[in-house]
């Protein structure tokens, strides 16, 4: 069976999505499908919404995970410019995507960007 390469779901009577990035190394963050399933189940929630990215199981290099950072923060329709988007957590253990992320989200003065290590502490931060 193959690896989801993500997955989107509402949490259930939240305003509240998780996404999960699979470890399958056929994706990317900028993947037009997965951008485009995004913003559209964001746009069909209709409403505000915050948005907890579980990247922990994705596998990438320094560099891919660099370049891949940077080309989602170019693109027009990037999530965070969604307008039902006010803040995402990200979460991952890798210390270098904490620190691109950081120095990132400062282009999106409009949305609330936290990083955690752990699904469970995205959780709490959320208070789910």
């Amino acid at each position: 069976m193959a690896e989801e390469k993500y997955t989107i779901a509402q949490i259930p009577q939240r305003p509240i999505f998780l996404i999960t990035w699979g470890a399958s190394r056929h994706f990317t963050p900028n993947d037009d499908d997965f951008i485009d399933d995004v913003n559209n189940a964001l746009n069909t929630f209709g409403n505000p919404v915050s948005l907890i990215i579980d990247a922990s199981q994705f596998v990438f290099t320094v560099g891919r995970a660099m370049e891949n950072i940077i080309q989602a923060s170019s693109r027009p329709d990037a999530i965070p410019q969604n307008p039902y988007v006010e803040r995402i957590v990200l979460v991952s253990n890798n210390r270098f995507v904490h620190l691109m992320v950081s120095r990132l989200t400062k282009k999106y003065d409009q949305v609330d960007f936290d990083l955690t290590r752990t699904l469970d502490e995205a959780y709490a931060l959320l208070e789910i």
